[in-house]
């Protein structure tokens, strides 16, 4: 069971951002809520950002209102033991206790990452710095998924297209100074 830690700046809150910078050799670590976050790093993709990056993925979920998937997923109401987080308060704010939750609320959120991620992993914000790169990684896999469909109705000469489209996007991808 990992301890629960509060944030470094403000001392009031749980923090849900652990971060870890590396000078020189030396490790600095940080651990911050959700509100001194913000004001320590404001270029995370804004909620109107991300909903345009999930349709673009074909995923349909309304991040707004917090509907994550079919409600008979979250008809119970679970509680985390360890922060006492209950699965409507996630269903409302998208945002888990702490890491604990992941664990004794398994079943149910890894049901809505699926549904959220596609494979049950959910791999964080987009910073905007990345912005530009995310774009041309988001269309190369939307370009991989006509391809098989393309591969699969046997029309080769639309999906040879395409994989040269890719290579083309993954070149440019793999140019992109970070």
């Amino acid at each position: 069971m990992m301890k629960i830690m509060f944030c470094d700046e403000c001392h009031k809150n749980i923090s849900v951002v652990y971060l870890v910078k590396v000078v020189n050799g030396k490790v600095y670590k940080k651990y911050l809520c959700e509100e001194c976050a913000k004001k320590f790093w404001d270029g995370i993709l804004s909620l109107d950002e991300f909903s345009k990056v999930s349709q673009l993925l074909g995923e349909g979920f309304d991040i707004e209102e917090g509907h994550y998937g079919p409600s008979n997923l979250l008809e119970s109401d679970e509680v985390c033991p360890t922060c006492g987080i209950k699965l409507s308060d996630f269903r409302k704010s998208g945002r888990l206790g702490c890491s604990d939750c992941y664990e004794s609320l398994k079943s149910k959120v890894s049901l809505i990452l699926k549904r959220i991620c596609g494979d049950g992993k959910y791999v964080g914000k987009i910073p905007k710095l990345l912005d530009e790169r995310v774009k041309l990684e988001l269309k190369v896999i939307e370009l991989r998924r006509q391809l098989k469909f393309y591969v699969k109705d046997e029309e080769y000469e639309k999906a040879a297209n395409l994989r040269d489209e890719i290579k083309d996007l993954e070149k440019q991808i793999s140019l992109e100074v970070v």
